[in-house]
């Protein structure tokens, strides 16, 4: 859904605005029986406050203030959760070694563009701040694979071999993005 609301105090135009956006979907993964899919959960939320301020006749600045978070998880589908179990020549079995994984991303953004007219001259000048945070998790093989060269094998319970990860998968990652811009839009001839 989407919340927008504008209102004019004097000079200043000033505008709220906020959007949301969820889902859930299943995702089938090949070779694989079908009750060890997995879910899959996006969600988008964004805010933002703007004023538009009427300087004179021919200088307005405009600021914007804002924050967006999208987040995805794919969750295994079914419980428990299980170690997975690949046989040569036949569909996995257990839960999927990709799951759970997924990311939520936030960026928080300040952003502020000055536009004068000067004869045939429009000036602009803007800065852009932003805090980009990258959470991701991916505990893939965290619950154990087996792997079988063959039916007898698994039958036999010989694993050709055997793998798990170990330790917190957690990711943070941080960026800082600064930018800045000078603009000169010229008329060469009257309109």
């Amino acid at each position: 859904f989407l919340l927008r609301g504008d209102h004019y105090l004097g000079s200043h135009n000033i505008t709220a605005r906020y959007y949301q956006n969820t889902g859930t979907s299943f995702n089938r993964t090949a070779n694989s029986l079908p009750q060890f899919d997995a879910t899959f959960n996006p969600r988008g939320r964004n805010a933002m406050l703007a004023d538009t301020w009427v300087v004179d006749q021919r200088t307005t600045n405009e600021l914007r203030l804002s924050y967006g978070r999208s987040s995805a998880l794919f969750s295994p589908a079914e419980q428990p959760v299980t170690p997975r179990f690949l046989v040569a020549g036949l569909a996995g079995i257990g839960t999927v070694q990709f799951w759970p994984q997924g990311r939520i991303f936030n960026v928080y953004q300040i952003a502020n563009v000055t536009s004068h007219v000067r004869g045939r001259h429009i000036l602009k000048s803007g800065i852009d701040l932003r805090r980009i945070q990258d959470n991701s998790i991916n505990d893939s093989g965290r619950r154990g694979i087996y792997n079988f060269a063959s039916v007898d094998s698994f039958l036999a319970g010989v694993p050709s071999n055997y793998s798990q990860v170990f330790g917190n998968t957690y990711r943070g990652f941080r960026m800082d993005y600064h930018g800045a811009f000078l603009q000169d839009d010229w008329k060469i001839t009257r309109t």
